[in-house]
């Protein structure tokens, strides 16, 4: 049948209408889709930015931890410090009673010894907070800041990353203190988080970041090896004349002056140089004190620097006691006070000491138990074996009733030692020694000095040794040196330390020779010091050197050399020493000083919410 055109007509109008219909609900579709995309999009950008804006604030904290490290490694402790007040430091870090804290161990520790642990009751942000001098604090830090730190943590102020807000929050946590050592206290703590939060509306980020790593404060007694060149004083106490750091005279280590600190010519300092003094007399110098002073003198600074005026007045050592003690194996070590004749005896198991090499403890006569106490004038030779790694020998020989006795002990391949003695040509004994030996040799009595005078090394590669003496001078006969240089080696553990309480350290050693010294001297009574028998006298043409490495510390310079007489002096600072390695039992400052040592990373990162 034919349709009617009305009807197709009207069948064409409702086809375009739904045709149209259908492209306009596919338009919204698609611009839906479109808008929802992009809103997508946006929100991951946010939080990308978030994202990164957090973990941009955890590196902000740790530089912030390092910052800390560095206020922590400025702490400065009151002079005098007594034990005393060192307990009750230990007992508010920990959070305990004083009476809680055991008393220090006043001999060397095998093991660390754990003074307390940290608990609720820790104060450790109020102490760090009132040992801190005002110029080490962080820039906006206060006390409370410390309290905050150590407590719900820190925030630091609020800043910004491409636009987003960053907000961190750091926190330390008290763990415990050791004693490492008889001067050595380490108050440890760690880092118990870091969080950082990052906002990019609405979009937000947080990270919290954990270590293992631990910060360590340490407060210790340092030793007086520190020094490459410590003089008391700067005035000779026989001719009231001016004593000068003079040109030629190079160091590479700490000096420091108790006296007016005197420059003449050109030395060159490649160190700190510090003084008690608040000023400079300087004679001859390429820069003026006011160039000086400014830390531009690069000819007598050549690495920069700049003397420091005013550091306080470093006593030396007054006796020897406590090297005395550690020779006998006497348990308290720190002891100030003289050893008493019952003391002795007790310690040597005699009821009178006379001129002889006595073994501390002889009560079990083969057993080692602290060092070698020597009565009487000694010759003292000091060489090793030639074994890989070589091993030490060291021989006493004295002059008792005409007759030379000499005592000679051998380091054996287990570390243990034989003991052989003769009396004359004679052998009189071969023993097995049992027990350990603590490197102290103490001497009451003058002591002349030898290497074996060849070009085998004096000191075994595991060697550390304090040879200390009072009542006569210390003469250096030939060189003395290393099996290990320490300037080649830093890992080096061959030492010796020559300590004089009552008199001099001189070289005297053969005509036309070198004397190659390894070792930190200290000489520590009144107008005594380092220097040379005869410094006027000619040792042969040229000048011979003498060659130390190690330091020299002493209460007023010597004469090494006096016109075409003496040595030459050319010193290289032992690089252990700047690290608190040094001889065994050798003296150590009054003054406690603090150190910071740190190790932390990001740790294990976790998102929060």
């Amino acid at each position: 049948m034919k349709r009617s055109l009305a009807t197709e007509g009207a069948t064409l109008v409702y086809t375009s209408l739904l045709v149209m219909m259908l492209v306009a609900m596919t338009l919204v579709v698609t611009s839906q889709i479109a808008l929802r995309s992009r809103s997508s999009s946006q929100e991951q950008n946010q939080l990308l930015v978030a994202q990164y804006a957090a973990e941009a604030g955890i590196a902000r904290g740790q530089n912030q931890l390092a910052q800390v490290q560095k206020a922590l490694g400025a702490i400065a402790l009151p002079h005098p410090t007594s034990e005393t007040a060192l307990r009750s430091y230990v007992a508010s870090f920990c959070g305990v009673s004083v009476g809680s804290v055991p008393a220090f161990s006043k001999v060397a520790l095998a093991q660390p010894l754990k003074l307390c642990s940290a608990g609720p009751g820790s104060t450790t942000g109020t102490l760090l907070a009132g040992l801190m001098p005002a110029a080490a604090m962080p820039a906006g830090w206060t006390a409370a800041t410390w309290t905050q730190l150590f407590g719900t943590g820190y925030a630091l102020p609020e800043g910004t990353v491409n636009g987003a807000s960053v907000n961190v929050k750091n926190r330390l946590v008290a763990v415990d203190v050791l004693q490492t050592d008889i001067s050595e206290l380490q108050l440890r703590m760690r880092v118990g988080s870091v969080q950082s939060t990052g906002v990019s509306s609405p979009a937000r980020r947080v990270l919290n970041a954990s270590s293992d790593g631990l910060f360590v404060l340490t407060f210790s007694r340092p030793s007086f090896a520190t020094y490459a060149q410590f003089r008391n004083h700067t005035t000779s106490a026989t001719t009231g004349g001016a004593l000068y750091f003079s040109d030629g005279e190079e160091f590479r280590g700490p000096v420091h002056t108790n006296e007016t600190l005197r420059l003449s010519g050109n030395p060159k300092f490649y160190g700190e140089l510090t003084t008690a003094g608040a000023a400079v007399d300087y004679q001859g110098l390429p820069c003026t004190k006011t160039v000086l002073d400014a830390g531009t003198c690069a000819s007598v600074f050549p690495e920069g620097g700049k003397p420091t005026y005013n550091t306080g007045v470093i006593p030396l050592p007054t006796n020897s006691n406590n090297q005395m003690r550690a020779a006998l194996g006497l348990s308290d070590t720190t002891n100030t006070n003289a050893v008493t004749s019952t003391e002795l005896n007790s310690a040597l198991g005699v009821s009178t000491v006379g001129t002889g090499v006595y073994m501390s403890k002889p009560g079990t006569p083969n057993t080692l138990f602290g060092g070698l106490y020597v009565q009487g004038d000694a010759k003292i030779t000091l060489s090793t074996t030639g074994n890989n790694p070589t091993r030490q020998i060291i021989e006493i020989s004295q002059t008792v009733g005409g007759v030379v006795q000499l005592t000679k002990l051998q380091e054996g391949a287990s570390g243990n030692w034989t003991r052989r003695i003769y009396n004359g040509a004679t052998m009189t004994s071969n023993t097995p020694m049992q027990g350990s030996f603590n490197g102290v040799i103490y001497v009451n009595g003058s002591v002349d000095l030898y290497g074996d005078n060849t070009t085998a090394p004096d000191i075994g590669e595991n060697s550390a040794l304090n040879i200390s003496l009072s009542n006569g001078d210390m003469k250096l006969k030939n060189s003395v040196t290393y099996s290990q240089d320490p300037t080649l080696n830093p890992d080096a553990l061959n030492v010796l330390g020559l300590f004089n309480s009552t008199g001099t350290i001189l070289l005297d050693g053969p005509s036309n020779q070198d004397m190659n010294v390894n070792a930190t001297i200290l000489a520590s009574a009144n107008g005594k010091g380092f220097g040379t028998v005869n410094a006027s006298s000619s040792r042969g043409s040229p000048k011979p050197n003498v060659n130390l490495i190690g330091g020299v510390v002493e209460d007023q310079s010597q004469t090494v050399s006096a016109g075409s007489g003496g040595y030459n002096r050319k010193y290289k600072y032992d690089p252990r020493f700047s690290d608190g390695y040094g001889p065994p039992y050798f003296p150590t400052q009054q003054k406690w000083e603090s150190n910071a040592d740190a190790f932390f990373d990001t740790g294990v990162l976790k998102q929060g919410r």
